[in-house]
């Protein structure tokens, strides 16, 4: 647990931590003296060193799909630092943990890097639940700059199915709903364009898709 005062940054201490595989949790020790009696303000500290100990805060159920492992994988910046998945989840939200790669400049990961990252994510399935998971989707904060070869690489080595997820908060690709307005006789009368809604998708080809995971509503 780290405190930070005013003015004081958190990325290079995190670099250090990560460099030396400790997880860390901040706060920060110039708020007014009030935000400190707020029990969320506490409850939101523990929650955070609870999960990154290893603790399960809630569960999902009922989750669609079959994917059985989720790697979380942020890059951003464009300094050195040291990239890697941030968190490991099965698909009842259970935390199995966290890897870093070597130090990378930018926001790509080398070849051998993101290959390790794969096969370590799924030995720590394996390690957790007794057996390999059969489909893993690999959530990219951002751009996947990285080598989709790799990933069909350890899919044709292990014959485990890789999704690919690119979260674009900015820079996304525009899609909309396209619609009519009818008249009485029910007769299309114009072309309307609306924003989309969650879980609209545009089928690029066989292989990639754009989703809308939030609309308007959720804005």
């Amino acid at each position: 647990v780290v405190g930070l005062g005013a003015g004081e940054e958190r990325q290079w201490i995190g670099d250090v931590a990560y460099s030396n595989q400790l997880a860390t949790q901040f706060f920060k020790l110039d708020h007014e003296l009030k935000t400190y009696d707020q029990p969320s303000y506490a409850a939101n500290i523990a929650a955070g060193l609870f999960s990154k100990g290893g603790g399960q805060l809630c569960k999902i159920g009922n989750m669609p799909g079959d994917c059985e492992l989720f790697i979380g994988l942020d890059m951003a910046g464009t300094t050195v630092r040291t990239p890697g998945f941030a968190f490991l989840f099965t698909r009842e939200g259970a935390q199995l943990g966290w890897q870093l790669a070597d130090k990378q400049v930018g926001e790509k990961m080398n070849d051998e890097c993101l290959s390790d990252l794969l096969k370590q994510a799924a030995k720590t399935y394996k390690k957790s639940i007794g057996e390999f998971p059969k489909r893993m989707v690999l959530h990219r904060d951002g751009k996947f700059y990285e080598t989709l070869d790799v990933v069909e690489s350890f899919e044709n080595e292990t014959g485990i199915r890789v999704d690919v997820l690119e979260i674009l908060k900015s820079g996304a690709p525009a899609i909309y709903r396209r619609g009519f307005t009818f008249d009485l006789n029910g007769q299309p009368t114009k072309k309307t364009f609306t924003n989309p809604e969650a879980g609209d998708a545009f089928v690029i080809n066989e292989n990639e898709i754009v989703l809308s995971t939030y609309s308007g509503a959720e804005l």
